[in-house]
């Protein structure tokens, strides 16, 4: 079993105090990676609030993570959390996966059907094919 394990993730970041040592790294891309890192040190405001964040070097031990910030101000700076929950979407996650799709009688078919639901009457035309004989 792997004692520990290491990823770095770019940004930009900017980092948000969600307070009680919770912070959130993160930006306004919706497809962009996210970083919420719980039990922080008291002093995590000094690196974490200083602007833009290029990079983030996560490395996970025994005891906790090490989170090593980079800036544009102060270079590499490290500090030492509880736990840290790391989201990156998966753009191209379900492309992979056998997933139902319409062949063009089907797509054809429920043309029509939304065709005639948009005709005034067209709900009861269409109860009335559809009723049980």
């Amino acid at each position: 079993m792997r004692s520990n394990t290491r990823v770095t993730v770019q940004g930009p970041f900017v980092a948000r105090e969600l307070g009680l040592g919770r912070w959130r790294l993160g930006n306004d891309d919706p497809g962009a990676a996210e970083i919420l890192i719980h039990g922080t040190e008291p002093d995590a405001a000094v690196i974490l609030e200083r602007g833009s964040i290029p990079a983030v070097a996560l490395e996970w031990h025994a005891e906790g993570v090490r989170v090593a910030v980079t800036t544009h101000a102060d270079g590499v700076r490290t500090l030492d959390a509880g736990s840290v929950l790391l989201h990156e979407p998966q753009p191209c996650l379900y492309e992979s996966l056998p997933l139902a799709g319409f062949d063009a009688k089907a797509k054809r078919f429920w043309r029509r059907v939304f065709a005639i639901m948009r005709v005034p009457g067209g709900r009861f035309v269409l109860r009335f094919f559809t009723r049980r004989g």
